[in-house]
C-alpha cells in the first residue's frame, strides 16, 4: 500500500472517529437514535486499523488501535473500495454483498453501523 493511500485512510478514519464523537455528544437525535448502541467497531483496511467504542450511543475513537475482543470488525483488503465505503460513496451493505467489505463478528451490529454512518454522514452534511 503507498504512503498516500494510508494517509488517506487514517484521515478518513479521523473524519468518522471525531466526527461520531462529536455528534454523538451533541447531537439530540443521534441520541435518542442510539441510545441504547453499546459495542466496539472494529476497522482493518490492509492493516490501517481503528476501532470506535460505543457505550450508550456515545462515540469515543480509538486510532492505530486493536480491541481485544470487537463487537464487529470490518476487513477491506482493497484500499479504494475502504476509501468509496468510509466517504458513504458505497453503501456499507453493498460492498459486503459484493464482496468488497468483510464482516467478522456479529453482523447485526455491522448493520446498525451501517444506519449510525448514514446519520453521520447526514449531520455532517447539515454543516457542510
Amino acid at each position: 500500500m503507498s504512503i498516500k493511500k494510508i494517509m488517506q485512510i487514517k484521515a478518513l478514519y479521523y473524519f468518522v472517529g471525531r466526527g461520531l464523537e462529536v455528534v454523538s455528544n451533541t447531537n439530540e437525535g443521534f441520541q435518542e437514535e442510539f441510545e441504547d448502541l453499546d459495542g466496539i467497531f472494529q476497522w482493518n483496511v490492509g492493516g490501517v486499523l481503528m476501532f470506535l467504542e460505543a457505550e450508550e450511543g456515545i462515540f469515543t475513537a480509538h486510532y492505530d488501535s486493536t480491541h481485544d475482543d470487537p463487537t464487529v470488525t470490518f476487513i477491506v483488503e482493497d484500499h479504494d473500495k475502504a476509501i468509496e465505503i468510509l466517504t458513504g460513496e458505497l453503501d456499507g451493505t453493498a460492498a459486503y454483498m459484493a464482496g468488497d467489505l468483510d464482516i467478522a463478528g456479529d453482523i447485526n451490529m455491522g448493520m446498525k453501523f451501517t444506519q449510525v454512518a448514514g446519520y453521520l454522514l447526514e449531520a455532517l452534511s447539515d454543516l457542510l
